[in-house]
């Protein structure tokens, strides 16, 4: 079976970085503290980021409009 990949895109629709379904993306936060969130994929615009559901340019809004940070978790 294939691993599907998860593309995070800015708001401009340009590509950031990809992981594969099951893994993780860092978060900085506003105060400085950083959360790992476990990333799964639901389809090519769809992902699930901890227990939320985002298309992923809503998603790349958001983390814009609260000026935070996403990474891929690196191993």
């Amino acid at each position: 079976m294939e691993t599907k990949k998860i593309r995070f895109i800015d708001t401009s629709y340009h590509d950031l970085f990809s992981i594969n379904d099951g893994e993780e993306i860092e978060i900085a936060l506003y105060d400085g503290s950083v959360v790992r969130r476990v990333c799964r994929y639901i389809d090519e615009y769809h992902l699930w980021v901890g227990n939320d559901v985002f298309h992923i340019c809503q998603f790349a809004e958001i983390m814009e409009k609260a000026q935070q940070s996403y990474n891929p978790v690196t191993k």
